[in-house]
């Protein structure tokens, strides 16, 4: 009787053990699954901001090497010192990333000013008294077509200007687009789809690029 009721005893401690095991199954496998899932979705989010910036600071450094700027959206856009030549080159720059973004690039030129009496400092040009304006600034899709773009606002980040100060500043923007598993968590999260943006900022090699030819 003691011996059957042992084996009783031990088979129901092994059925126990066995369900005991299934339920921390349920429960970490999940888990994991999303912590797998977090982690590829940060690796995804954080190589695509590295590769718009990789974009943003190769146009930004080829067009503060030229001597003279022109935008001629009827030519081939094949030239070095064509602002349209730089809108084509962004999609390959920014491979292996979809083409999701219609207006990807942005250049602008700042002109330093110092004095709060100086006109040009107190327009709408002004970026938060930061001691720039725009001279010029152009939009561009990935055809090569560019229109004029609105001042930028946001210039914390930016060095401080020395006297008769030239900056050139790109902005290269991409839609992010995640992985198929957690885009329906993206989406609940905001109803817009989420930009990346990166802004570089150099200082032109020749004054002479200071103004922008516009070809007709």
């Amino acid at each position: 009787m003691i011996t059957r009721s042992m084996q009783h005893l031990l088979g129901l401690l092994r059925r126990t053990e066995r369900g005991v095991v299934a339920v921390e199954a349920a429960l970490i496998i999940p888990l994991m699954v999303f912590f797998m899932i977090a982690m590829l979705e940060t690796y995804h989010y954080f190589r695509m901001i590295s590769i718009v910036d990789r974009a943003a600071f190769t146009v930004a450094n080829g067009v503060a090497m030229q001597k003279q700027l022109l935008l001629d959206q009827e030519g081939a856009c094949t030239s070095p010192n064509n602002l349209c030549t730089y809108a084509r080159l962004v999609p390959t720059l920014l491979a292996p990333l979809p083409r999701e973004h219609k207006n990807p690039l942005t250049i602008q030129m700042l002109e330093s000013c110092h004095s709060d009496s100086d006109a040009r400092c107190q327009t709408q040009d002004d970026w938060n008294g930061a001691g720039w304006y725009q001279t010029w600034g152009k939009q561009c899709d990935d055809t090569g077509q560019c229109q004029e773009a609105a001042p930028w606002k946001g210039l914390d980040a930016a060095p401080p200007p020395s006297n008769k100060d030239l900056m050139i500043v790109v902005t290269v923007e991409q839609t992010y687009v995640p992985f198929s598993v957690s885009a329906s968590f993206w989406s609940s999260l905001r109803n817009t789809p989420v930009t990346l943006q990166s802004h570089a900022f150099y200082r032109p090699r020749f004054d002479s690029i200071a103004s922008l030819e516009v070809l007709p």
